[in-house]
């Protein structure tokens, strides 16, 4: 999959703004041979255009649930219980501007949720920035907001929150 590395990085450059984008040698290392970190295991997907340029990519990760919530689980175990042992993540997901809002965004989310719960995962959570695409997808897609949580505060003074699905 590295020989996907310049599409993602097209698509990760367009998508977002210089201090909220992934650099490439994250990619690079994240799309190379085995994992890099033995606690996450990742699966990148593509949505590649009729020419085969790539238009879309998203990653999921199945992880230890001590890993997953990128901070503290106490809001989460408040609203909705216990964690599985091994839970999914919807870790990032990035489409052109000019092709957004044509489902292919929805279509990466379906991938990466069939492929968690073909690998036994059943609870999925989904951290986004509330100015991008995802939190106008998560309710379409079953997804629920965590109350309570946050995490990192972006330069515009938005705050990441933290989405949760039982597939």
């Amino acid at each position: 999959m590295i020989g996907d590395l310049e599409g993602i990085m097209a698509v990760e450059n367009a998508c977002f703004p210089p201090g909220e984008r992934y650099d490439e040698s994250l990619f690079r290392r994240r799309l190379s041979g085995p994992p890099y970190d033995i606690a996450f295991e990742r699966k990148y997907f593509v949505a590649t255009s009729y020419s085969s340029k790539i238009v879309g990519y998203a990653e999921a990760a199945i992880q230890d649930s001590g890993t997953v919530l990128f901070g503290t689980v106490t809001p989460f175990i408040d609203a909705f219980g216990k964690l599985d042992r091994k839970v999914g993540a919807l870790i990032s997901i990035g489409v052109l501007p000019k092709l957004q809002g044509k489902g292919i965004g929805s279509r990466l989310v379906d991938a990466r949720l069939a492929y968690l719960q073909e690998n036994g995962i059943h609870q999925v959570f989904a951290q986004a920035w509330p100015n991008g695409g995802f939190p106008h997808l998560a309710p379409k897609l079953g997804f629920t907001l965590i109350p309570g949580w946050e995490g990192r505060k972006y330069e515009d003074g938005t705050t990441q929150k933290l989405y949760y699905k039982r597939i």
